[in-house]
């Protein structure tokens, strides 16, 4: 399988979802277990009490959400980018991994077309470790549901991943052969940056409508760092993107963001944006204009993440007190 983007791209997704492991106020959280099983979250399950002290720790986390979206995609035109944070990376590699295996599953059963074919194709990853995919594909309708697995899969970019995944293609333009509907579930799977490990159990529901050029993912996820314990969660967070000048050729898009965000140390905010989020370049990492992005705790506490500039964010709102909140600087600083 190709890759040596694809890992480190999706590698880096999780650690703005597990924002607060890094600092920004957050104490020791109550995490999962790191055994083989599905992550479940244990942490906080309260409205979180916005302040000062928290507010960056969780902006980063609610926008690690729409990073893991924006790489972790079947259907749409992903963007698999090396420098961007390992939460993004993490899950644009499953993605990237769940469609390059869809990919060659369709290959290898096209020879025969009209049938259901089962599949069982298994490989080395460029540097170390393996791979393998099983199931079935329908060469008539493009359909099909697989596995993905990885042992110790090194692509080449010093993360190693750990886990499976299961893919099922439920619907295919055709058309374009493009992927119009997909779900993608994980019932674990590890990455291993040498420092620390970070895992991930959910699935992520995914569609796309070539006549509107609209992709729409709608995830609910459990993330976990093992350094920290810290665990993030997604609740239903729905990320809907309008491509332009179309799905298939990118050059800007807006994205509409929707759900709950859980930090275990904090608890959740509820997130919504006023209006989309304009990104003026498909490459860039961060919104120019549009939004802001509202994150909505207890108390009446909350915060705006409102784009400045594709470098530059600004947070603005109150805490539960009624004391403002008010911080300016770049997006990496965020």
């Amino acid at each position: 399988m190709q890759g040596t983007k694809t890992s480190l791209a999706v590698a880096m997704g999780l650690a703005a979802l597990l924002a607060g492991c890094g600092g920004g106020g957050g104490g020791a959280a109550s995490g999962g277990s790191q055994g083989a099983g599905a992550l479940h979250y244990t942490g906080a399950t309260n409205p979180a009490s916005v302040n000062p002290n928290n507010a960056r720790t969780l902006a980063r986390g609610t926008l690690g959400g729409y990073q893991v979206g924006a790489s972790l995609s079947v259907t749409g035109a992903a963007q698999t980018r090396a420098s961007t944070p390992r939460t993004r990376m993490m899950i644009s590699w499953i993605s990237q991994k769940a469609h390059e295996g869809a990919k060659r599953a369709w290959q290898s059963a096209r020879p025969v077309y009209g049938a259901v074919q089962q599949i069982n194709n298994s490989g080395a990853c460029a540097v170390s470790g393996s791979w393998a995919v099983s199931g079935s594909v329908d060469t008539t309708a493009g359909t099909g549901s697989l596995t993905l697995s990885f042992s110790r899969c090194n692509d080449g970019t010093g993360v190693t991943a750990d886990g499976s995944i299961t893919v099922s293609v439920n619907g295919v333009d055709p058309t374009t052969g493009a992927i119009t509907s997909a779900q993608i579930n994980i019932p674990r799977i590890s990455f291993d940056f040498g420092y620390t490990v970070q895992s991930a159990s959910g699935s992520i529901t995914e569609s796309l409508n070539v006549g509107t050029n609209t992709r729409t993912q709608t995830i609910s996820l459990v993330a976990q760092d093992s350094a920290s314990g810290i665990q993030a969660k997604l609740q239903n967070y729905t990320l809907t993107a309008v491509y332009s000048p179309s799905w298939q050729f990118v050059t800007s898009y807006t994205l509409a963001i929707s759900g709950r965000y859980y930090h275990s140390s904090f608890g959740y905010v509820d997130i919504s944006t006023t209006t989309p989020l304009v990104f003026a370049n498909a490459t860039d990492l961060y919104p120019s204009s549009g939004g802001p992005l509202v994150l909505r705790g207890a108390n009446g506490s909350y915060v705006q993440v409102q784009p400045i500039s594709a470098t530059t964010v600004q947070i603005t709102g109150v805490d539960a007190n009624g004391k403002p909140i008010n911080w300016q600087g770049t997006w990496a600083q965020l």
